[in-house]
């Protein structure tokens, strides 16, 4: 898989000039103009992240609230920012959703941020500028997502400056972002308060993603996302969770991705996890311990490119809500969604994420057990539904996918060997890290088929999938 949108950046130097006969020379005013613009907008960018994790720790260690988000407003359509109220799904909201104000409050001040320095990469760059800068490939720090020789346009720098991810990707380690660096110094404790915290809402530092047996492109996810959670009543401080808002609705902006250079835009809702919310899980104030669960489904546009909102108009650029207002300058966006044509695939997955160390290993194969896997291979699809992953008979037995019984083989495993282009991994890992206000949150499980041959081929699919996400926990009382 190839860079989705994007999260944190260093404030170190990002670019380099191109290494052409030319480069060294003096730069024009205008490339020096855009060179400048690219780090002092960076700059502030991350300052803004460090300034809501400092001011959102030192609130809960004291007992205070920290507001992630402006509660709930409508995401799209001609009520578009306007306050609505999820228990009312979305009917406040024509052709737009009921969705988390990501405007305000912690996550407001991250994503207006993120807005400017997109704002001042079009008004300061050209497209030659950052060739200029970047070279024909991009560099190795942001390489050309879609082609290998047209370079970085304004988009494409903006999202890797916000995706300043680093570390090991193919052994899983998610690198420290300035976020994570900050929240080292927040205290470890639960705030000595007179009452428990009614609600908790993660706003989301960063992300890595990781799809399919043979990519090894990780898909880094920008910081700003906010997803509240109700506290139900603790006991001995472990507090269940469940989520606030509409099931069906969007997890995340559609997300950009590539399967070589193939674009595709993926679509995410939230299922039913069972108690008629998006989501649910617990958190252990004490230890730092937490979990959530949700299941979701993404919906595969192959050979689309997801709308934008103009980083200067604030107006969806294409797709189904095209010229209408957005709020996420430069980036992709709710209100934004793209045209569907035709009945695309849709892929159902869990979305468990914990604090915990989480392992996949490849299924021995033994038939009679409902493994039939002689290839040995990390993951099969049912035979009745091809977009449910399985390691098992059972697996498929258990989501009602399986045209026999355990011992069928209605889990087809495949040849696609290995996991996220390792060939000969046997084991893959996704860890996560306690901590009250700064957890890193992980998942790993089988995913299925996307319909496409081409992109089953170039994925690696039937195959793991592993998502490791930092957060910054912000609570209220």
């Amino acid at each position: 898989m190839r860079r989705i949108a994007i999260p944190l950046a260093a404030a170190t130097s990002l670019f380099v000039l191109a290494a052409t006969a030319g480069a060294t020379a003096i730069p024009s005013t205008t490339l020096q103009t855009c060179a400048d613009k690219l780090q002092n907008e960076t700059l502030l960018y991350v300052n803004a992240v460090q300034k809501q994790v400092r001011l959102s720790t030192k609130n809960n260690t004291k007992g205070k609230d920290a507001k992630c988000s402006g509660g709930f407003a409508c995401a799209g359509g001609a009520n578009h920012a306007k306050t609505c109220d999820p228990s009312m799904g979305n009917s406040q909201c024509p052709t737009g959703q009921c969705t988390v104000n990501g405007a305000k409050g912690i996550a407001g001040s991250i994503n207006k941020a993120k807005g400017k320095l997109r704002a001042k990469i079009v008004q300061f760059c050209t497209n030659a500028d950052l060739l200029a800068l970047f070279g024909s490939a991009g560099n190795n720090r942001c390489p050309d997502p879609d082609s290998p020789t047209n370079g970085l346009d304004q988009g494409e720098i903006a999202d890797c400056i916000l995706g300043g991810v680093t570390g090991d990707v193919a052994g899983a380690v998610f690198g420290s972002t300035e976020g994570d660096v900050m929240g080292r110094t927040a205290h470890g404790i639960v705030p000595d308060s007179p009452t428990q915290p009614i609600s908790v809402c993660g706003v989301t530092l960063g992300s890595v993603l990781q799809i399919g047996s043979e990519s090894a492109d990780a898909s880094p996810a920008e910081a700003g996302g906010a997803a509240p959670l109700n506290l139900e009543t603790c006991v001995a401080q472990v507090c269940p969770t469940n989520g606030q808002g509409v099931v069906g609705n969007n997890l995340t902006a559609p997300t950009q991705t590539f399967a070589g250079v193939i674009p595709i835009c993926l679509v995410t809702v939230t299922g039913d996890s069972g108690n008629g919310t998006s989501q649910d899980g617990q958190i252990n104030l004490a230890t730092g311990e937490q979990s959530s669960f949700s299941p979701i489904s993404s919906t595969v546009l192959i050979g689309t490119t997801c709308p934008k909102c103009d980083a200067v108009t604030k107006l969806c650029d294409s797709g189904a809500n095209a010229g209408q207002a957005c709020s996420s300058a430069g980036g992709t966006d709710v209100a934004c969604p793209p045209t569907i044509v035709g009945v695309p695939p849709v892929i159902p997955n869990p979305l468990d994420l914990d604090s915990e160390p989480n392992s996949l290993s490849v299924p021995a194969n033994n038939p009679g057990g409902g493994a039939t896997n002689p290839a040995g291979t990390f993951c099969g699809a049912c035979d009745i539904d091809d977009t449910i992953g399985c390691q098992n008979d059972q697996d498929c037995v258990d989501n009602g996918v399986c045209s026999g019984a355990v011992g069928s083989g209605c889990c087809g495993f495949g040849t696609n060997t290995g996991a996220f282009g390792v060939d000969t991994a046997t084991t893959t890992s996704a860890n996560g890290r306690r901590g009250p206000y700064m957890p890193q949150l992980a998942t790993l499980f089988c995913t299925g088929k996307s319909g496409s041959a081409l992109v089953d081929g170039t994925q690696g699919l039937p195959g793991p999938v592993r998502l490791i996400q930092e957060q910054l926990n912000a609570f209220e009382y």
